[in-house]
């Protein structure tokens, strides 16, 4: 298999388990506009900066924890126990650009994968993303856009058996 197409499913694996699968919700009114004023490029609220977002729904019994950070965000991969206890997997850095649409997710030196847009916020509590795939060879597989949800937290914990 050639290097790129091996990093593909690679960057397809680690994206579905960065995020998780969430009921779709029609409420959109706390989905801040994100558009700067002055560059016209989407960006987060900058309170998504303070603290971790632990995905709602685990998949194949791994957890995940977000930590953004500006530009860029940490992905922490934990094993959930069955007695609610967890260890943690690994972690993985993605680069976040801004575009007119969204935020765009990168791995290093990689191509752009997807796209990003908050649909729901509320600080210090959740966060629903919209995930859309945008490289070609992802949306061959990967169709439809995703939601996903994120409880906030202080720690880096994830939420293993909810």
């Amino acid at each position: 298999m050639p290097a790129f197409n091996q990093s593909l499913l690679l960057v397809l694996t680690t994206t579905l388990l960065m995020t998780s699968c969430a009921s779709i919700s029609n409420n959109h009114a706390n989905a801040p506009s994100q558009n700067s004023q002055s560059t016209g490029l989407y960006s987060f609220p900058k309170e998504i900066d303070s603290g971790y977002w632990a995905r709602v729904k685990d998949i194949r019994d791994e957890a995940v924890v977000v930590d953004f950070n500006g530009q860029t965000a940490q992905n922490y991969r934990f094993k959930c126990q069955a007695d609610g206890s967890y260890r943690q997997l690994s972690v993985e850095s993605v680069n976040l650009i801004p575009s007119a649409t969204g935020m765009q997710v990168q791995y290093a030196d990689e191509p752009i994968f997807s796209e990003l847009r908050v649909v729901d916020y509320q600080p210090r509590q959740s966060l629903k993303l919209k995930q859309t795939f945008t490289h070609v060879d992802l949306k061959n597989v990967v169709h439809e856009d995703r939601e996903f949800s994120y409880r906030y937290t202080s720690t880096l914990k994830p939420l293993c058996g909810s």
